[in-house]
């Protein structure tokens, strides 16, 4: 039986963080048309996005796809895999900063939180607690947009 822990939860996504782009590529059904809609969703913002918060980011990528539209925009990356965010930096490298750290802790202040726009990652959507609502509400700042 899995373990269904947060700890258990971070250790399942560290060993399959090699494997999860490809995976998630062959899974999620016209994968580059989601990923595309949600960075079309970023001009509504009505400006070029200043700082995109990419909570539950995994591999990156959203960010990925992001910084392919949007190449002067900053990426805050934040997973509480360590792997997942191997990956990512393997992707992004120094493009983005990465922030380990679960949704039931309090974001790091600064850092870049506050943001321009939020991603919450699909697997986030359907998890969703009270502390993870917390922490994505207040990683906004005024005039930003968020997917819901």
């Amino acid at each position: 039986m899995p373990d269904s822990t947060p700890q258990g939860a971070i250790s399942m996504f560290d060993a399959h963080a090699p494997d999860y782009a490809a995976t998630r590529r062959r899974l999620v059904p016209s994968f580059d048309q989601f990923y595309g809609t949600a960075v079309e969703a970023l001009g509504l913002i009505g400006r070029p996005p200043a700082r995109v918060l990419d909570l539950g980011a995994g591999t990156g990528l959203f960010a990925g796809a992001v910084a392919e539209v949007y190449p002067d925009v900053e990426l805050v990356l934040l997973d509480g895999s360590p792997a997942m965010l191997e990956q990512a930096k393997g992707l992004l490298g120094a493009r983005a900063s990465y922030i380990t750290s679960r949704l039931e802790e309090p974001l790091p202040a600064g850092r870049g939180t506050r943001s321009s726009a939020r991603w919450p990652s699909t697997t986030l959507t359907t998890r969703a607690s009270g502390t993870s609502t917390r922490a994505y509400a207040m990683s906004s700042r005024p005039g930003s947009i968020r997917e819901r």
